[in-house]
């Protein structure tokens, strides 16, 4: 039978123990979780504790929230305390991740930016070319031909506005 008196809380997750009454026999305790792989030493978070953490980010629940709810529910909750220092360690994982997620999605708008750039430079010296053609065989003004690179300059710089840099 587990060995109630001595469960051991971390978090949403516990360890417990096996023990016989009858020889009166105490077994290790066993984890009823698993682990998340840490470089650091010391004590490794809780795969569900680290999901709850994950959850209350993405939701406008506190951690106050969250263990109100666990009382409601007859699940015994963790402290504050442990609560903070994991959403602590779990925020600075997403911000890191966001930074890394920014830096990637700048690096995509400049190559996209780049492309626009050199597809502007095609296109005004293919309309460039194709207004010389007509000019030579008939009388239209080059006023549409800037005005037409204009457009396109217009156009390209509202869906990517870093392009005037």
């Amino acid at each position: 039978m587990f060995d109630a008196a001595a469960s051991r809380k971390w978090g949403i997750c516990w360890s417990e123990r096996l023990k016989c009454t009858r020889y009166m026999y105490v077994g290790k305790h066993y984890k009823l979780f698993e682990e998340v792989p840490s470089n650091i030493r010391g004590r490794r978070s809780g795969k569900p504790n680290v999901g709850l953490q994950l959850g209350l980010m993405s939701t406008p629940i506190s951690n106050y929230g969250a263990c109100r709810l666990f009382v409601n529910t007859d699940i015994i909750p963790p402290t504050y305390s442990a609560m903070r220092k994991q959403s602590n360690k779990i925020s600075q994982a997403m911000v890191a991740l966001n930074a890394k997620n920014m830096h990637e999605i700048r690096d995509t708008i400049a190559r996209e930016n780049e492309l626009c750039y050199v597809v502007i430079k095609i296109v005004t010296k293919f309309v460039s070319k194709v207004t010389r053609a007509i000019i030579t065989h008939s009388s239209i003004p080059t006023v549409r031909h800037s005005k037409l690179v204009q457009l396109s300059r217009r156009q390209c710089t509202k869906t990517i506005p870093a392009i005037n840099k």
